[in-house]
């Protein structure tokens, strides 16, 4: 619930920001992307990944992150020869 009550504050609150008119929009969320990448995200993969079990459940996941992966890979350097050939 509290997650829920943050989400709507913060995007009442962006909705009133936008409504100011000397306020910089541009900066402000190019900062908060920043932020967002370089700080939240590295502090969630290290408060979450070491309570990650091993197990077979696990498989799945990593199996098709990997076989996208590889399958776009594949694709992407097919498609660079033809491009070079063509």
């Amino acid at each position: 619930m509290a997650g829920v009550i943050i989400a709507l504050t913060c995007l009442f609150l962006g909705i009133f920001l936008r409504k100011i008119p000397g306020f910089p929009t541009l900066k402000a969320s190019n900062w908060v992307q920043a932020y967002l990448i370089n700080i939240v995200l590295p502090a969630l993969a290290l408060l979450y990944i070491p309570e990650i079990k091993l197990s077979w459940g696990i498989l799945i996941p990593v199996t098709a992150a990997w076989f996208t992966f590889f399958t776009f890979l594949v694709d992407f350097w097919d498609t660079g020869k033809q491009i070079q050939l063509g």
